[in-house]
């Protein structure tokens, strides 16, 4: 119900159906486009033309809608591999004391894969929502408004990842819930036909803006593994530990141990940017074109609900209790919170996109179309979480550690996940062939670079280096309608991550205890999907 609620939110802002994209980097649903790999910078189609470049609105001469249906089928897949061979030697009782209680060093996620197929939206009112259906119909409209001018609107969305691990995936202490939408709910846009070979199109886009991330986390470190060898030696785990000042044996703290589960939403209701897009026909069988989107800086605003374990309520009751708790007090937490909650602030970053290609009739018959696009990831540095409340048991730990170990990724008012991307150029090919009057065959090719460097690999959104490969076929209808299907394949390129590799995932430095719940564990990225979609264009 949710899910038809929020459908009937998005169309209401447009008197057509709505378009959304449902993975990430996929930001139209156009078959047209999907069909050549997204080669269409020089050669936009129709009303989609808004995103890929709002010149090609200038060459819609009649009004004009389109309704898509997309079907999306991501898998967010990764291996964990093994430990590295320092962790295994002390795991394994070479280095570090042996016949250490499996509470303290058992790690579920070893040798393991976590894969999901389950798709996770943010939505207005709604916050994380997951679809049953990944059918999805959609659609936008144009309307000439004198000759040479053309007027129109789309619903789009250009950033939109999203996934639900089950309760036992080993991936889930990255992010068990995940939702990342920007829609673009509000995009009028002008195209302008200047001469017979310029045109020019403007644009601005109103957005929804939201995020929703829900984990279980734990911390895999040094100190938390002295905190566990402790305990063991104590002997927390058999029950034979003596009556000490201080009691460290309230509940389980080590390395693998789930402490907290911290359930993060918020969101901005209204973002602007702009799309400028320029086409130039040099010849009568050679076009250029060019399009910008701008980027953005956005404030989201929302809430956090941070729930505690039972073992961290009862390690630190235990640890502040016999008197000890003032001499503790403001120092570590009191372990007398099952749950806490405070308002949120999140700085989302959305990059800066640039495209530019060429469309060559070789032909008649034969079109190819050659792309090059560039996306200003790396002004995005981290996610930042600022906590309005810092009087939560979790941010006075992390107080403590911070200035103790002067982390970089969390003080007593916020938490920092750096990602430290990397700006992308991508290249890619489209073809086209006119097999009749009424049929067109197409097939393209898209190499698709993540903005995530080698050494900054997450769970988080395990994307590696994509290939895109696509085909699809037009069938004019008649003179004023026409379908379009499309299927594609993102095959990745299986990026291997080292044991302690990634700061954002497996490192085992001290001061990177925020957040590496993997620490000194390889793993390997494989994310795939699959997609149709199908169009219909009519001119009304």
């Amino acid at each position: 119900m949710k899910w038809l609620i929020a459908l009937l939110f998005i169309t209401t802002l447009f008197p057509t159906p709505a378009f959304s994209a449902i993975t990430e980097n996929i930001s139209m649903g156009n078959a047209k486009a999907e069909g050549m790999a997204y080669t269409v910078t020089a050669d936009p189609p129709g009303v989609d033309s808004i995103f890929y470049n709002p010149a090609g609105l200038a060459r819609i001469k009649k009004r004009t809608a389109q309704i898509n249906l997309v079907y999306a089928l991501p898998d967010f897949a990764v291996d964990i591999g093994a430990h590295s061979q320092a962790l295994s030697n002390c795991l394994e009782g070479i280095s570090c004391p042996s016949n250490v209680s499996d509470q303290v060093l058992y790690d579920e996620a070893v040798n393991s894969e976590s894969s999901t197929s389950t798709l996770v939206v943010m939505l207005p009112h709604f916050g994380g929502t997951k679809l049953d259906v990944t059918l999805v119909p959609l659609g936008g409209v144009a309307v000439p408004l004198f000759e040479g001018v053309t007027f129109g609107s789309d619903v789009y969305s250009t950033i939109t990842a999203g996934y639900e691990r089950d309760n036992d995936d080993p991936g889930r202490f990255f992010a068990q819930r995940l939702a990342l939408t920007r829609i673009a709910y509000f995009s009028p846009t002008i195209g302008i036909q200047l001469n017979d070979s310029w045109s020019v199109g403007f644009g601005i886009s109103l957005s929804y803006f939201g995020i929703a991330v829900q984990m279980p986390m734990r911390l895999p470190n040094g100190a938390t593994g002295i905190a566990g060898l402790l305990q063991d030696q104590l002997g927390c785990f058999d029950k034979s530990n003596t009556n000490l000042p201080v009691d460290l044996c309230g509940g389980a703290f080590g390395p693998y141990t789930e402490l907290i589960d911290i359930d993060v939403e918020a969101e901005k209701s209204m973002s602007l940017t702009y799309q400028f897009g320029l086409l130039w026909d040099i010849t009568p069988w050679l076009t250029w074109g060019m399009t910008y989107h701008s980027g953005v800086t956005d404030h989201l605003k929302g809430s956090a609900d941070i729930t505690y374990s039972d073992d961290w309520q009862g390690f630190f009751q235990g640890l502040t209790g016999a008197g000890a708790s003032s001499l503790l007090a403001n120092i570590i937490p009191s372990g007398t919170h099952q749950q806490e909650s405070s308002d949120v602030v999140l700085d989302m970053n959305i990059p800066h996109y640039f495209a530019t290609g060429f469309s060559l009739q070789l032909t008649p018959s034969v079109k190819v179309n050659l792309d090059a696009k560039m996306s200003s990831w790396g002004d995005t540095e981290a996610l930042v979480i600022n906590f309005e409340d810092p009087n939560t048991e979790l941010l006075t730990l992390l107080g403590t550690l911070d200035s103790i170990l002067a982390l970089d990724t969390a003080t007593s008012d916020s938490i920092s996940l750096p990602l430290y991307f990397e700006d992308t150029w991508s290249w890619s090919i489209g073809m086209e062939y006119g097999y009749s009057d009424t049929l067109t065959l197409r097939m393209g090719y898209e190499d698709r670079r993540s903005s995530i460097p080698h050494d900054r690999q997450t769970l988080l959104v395990p994307l590696s280096d994509i290939n895109v490969y696509a085909m699809g076929f037009s069938y004019r209808v008649d003179a004023l309608s026409e379908i379009d299907f499309a299927i594609s394949y993102y095959a990745p390129k299986k990026e291997r991550v080292a044991a302690g590799e990634s700061a954002n995932s497996n490192s085992g430095a001290l001061n990177d205890i925020i957040y590496n719940p993997y620490a000194e564990t390889e793993f390997t990225t494989k994310t795939s999907a699959f997609k149709m979609v199908l169009s219909y264009s009519f001119v009304f």
